[in-house]
Parts: C-alpha cells; structure tokens; sequence
C-alpha cells in the first residue's frame, strides 16, 4: 500500500488520541516500526505497510470509543435541533398572542397598544426565522436533519464493523481486517465532521 493506507487510519488514530491516549501510547509502543502511521495528524510520504496484527489491535481498541463518539455526537445534535425547534414554537406562539392583541387594540382604538403589539409580532417573528436558519444551515450548507441522519449511518456502520470484528475473532480468520478498518476510519472521520459542525 502506499501512503493512502497510512492515511486510511488517520481518523482513527486522531480519535484514540483525543479519547484514550494511553490506549494510543500503548499501540505505539507495541508496534514501534509502525510509529508513524500511529502518529495524530496528517503525514505525507510514509508508505510503509501496516500489519494485520497491529490493525487487529488498532481496531479493538477504537471500536467502542468510536460507538461512543458516535452516540455523543448524535445526542448533541438531537439536543440543539429541540433547541431549535422550541425556539420557533415559543415565536410562533408570541407572534400569534401579539397578533391577536393587535386586533385586539384596533377593534378598541387603541393604536399604541397595537403598535406594541406589532413590534412584539415582529421581533417575534425574527426569532422563528432564526431558529430555522439554524436548523437548516447548521454547519454551512447542512441541516440538523441531515446531520442526524449522517450519524446514525455511520454509528449503524461501525456497529456493523464491530460484529464482523467479532466474527473475524471467533473464526480466527482476519483476512478482510484492512477493509474493515477502512470503513472504521471513514465512520469515525463523518462522525467528527459532524462534530465539528455543530460545534
């Protein structure tokens, strides 16, 4: 393989770093020629082959971590999109209270409390639009909805990752475990783009 390899596990690698650096130091120094590739962060010009042993090993350790950054990152999202939507209930519902003042004070003369009334509609409104700006367009050009689907199929995949980790243990046949970690690592780096989305 050539460098893409080295960077197919890069995510991965980021993530033990971030969540279970000891687990990171541990791997680093069991597999001292793969050292590099085991390195957080981005790297050019490393072409050196991992082994099954060590993405064996690699896998086992991230595979609940990633489970759990993916759940984290899913309840995160589920909190700020009923934020949102609480937000544009409570304007739609002050919109239609003032709306209804409005009326209220012109059927009786009253063209200040109605002047009130509308600016509170108004600011009112204001706020329903920004709640759904944010639902919408939460992370640039990606909306909550979107996000949330996102995490659930890559959360579903590395659940996936995980029961053929586990058959591939109980057959002792790990001849697929470079596509697996590849998959692995494509879930846990749309998982920390989400992340970093709705930061």
């Amino acid at each position: 393989m050539t460098d893409t390899a080295i960077l197919s596990i890069q995510s991965i690698v980021d993530l033990l770093n971030r969540r279970k650096p000891y687990a990171l130091t541990r791997l680093q120094s069991e597999y001292p020629s793969y050292r590099s590739a085991l390195e957080p962060g981005k790297k050019l010009g490393d072409d050196s082959r991992p082994s099954s042993q060590m993405l064996q090993d690699l896998a086992q350790q991230t595979i609940a971590v990633a489970k759990e950054e993916g759940l984290a990152t899913s309840q995160r999202i589920q909190r700020r999109f009923r934020m949102s939507a609480r937000l544009r209930l409570a304007g739609a519902v002050v919109s239609s209270l003032s709306s209804a003042g409005i009326i209220a004070a012109l059927t009786q003369g009253s063209t200040r409390a109605a002047l009130v009334s509308g600016c509170i509609a108004f600011g009112s409104s204001c706020f329903t639009l920004v709640a759904q700006y944010v639902e919408d367009y939460a992370g640039g050009q990606q909306s909550f909805k979107d996000l949330r689907e996102r995490v659930a199929i890559h959360t579903t995949c590395i659940w996936e990752v995980e029961a053929e980790f586990k058959l591939m243990v109980a057959l002792n046949e790990f001849g697929g475990i470079e596509e697996l970690v590849r998959k692995l690592n494509v879930a846990v780096a749309a998982i920390r783009q989400a992340q970093l989305a709705v930061s």
